[in-house]
């Protein structure tokens, strides 16, 4: 099964906690017109549940799926999106901290915290439990 397409470059792949999904981030276009995605794959099936297309010129350059498998964190530009793939498919909270590129995320082993880091020269903690209450 081959789930690249060819004129995609893929910036960042990661297995669900529990191997049944992937996500990954695409780039595409030229050196003037940069565009940027993120597809959440099922791998039983080969399709795509859920894909996101960045404004244009906005990196997205990490994902990081949660220990639980509930929750992906996508960075796009300076923007962390929170996306619940545990039932609607939908981002359920915007972070924004960062004054530049958010380049990577990453979940604490318990889930308790997301940690994220940017061109701005900040690594930035937040805690989870903050995030989705924000959401609510």
């Amino acid at each position: 099964m081959s789930l690249l397409q060819p004129e995609w470059s893929r910036k960042d792949l990661v297995w669900s906690p529990d191997g049944a999904e992937l996500a990954g981030t695409l780039g595409f276009g030229s050196a003037n017109y940069r565009r940027y995605s993120v597809d959440y794959m099922d791998l039983a099936s080969g399709s795509v549940l859920w894909s996101y297309e960045a404004r244009i010129d906005q990196p997205i350059y990490d994902v990081a799926w949660s220990p639980d498998g509930k929750f992906l964190a996508i960075p796009e530009g300076n923007i962390i999106w929170i996306l619940d793939v545990s039932g609607t498919n939908r981002p359920t909270q915007r972070l924004t901290a960062h004054t530049d590129d958010v380049t990577t995320v990453a979940w604490s082993p318990d889930g308790q915290w997301l940690a994220s880091g940017a061109r701005d020269k900040q690594i930035i903690l937040w805690r989870t439990a903050d995030i989705l209450a924000m959401s609510e």
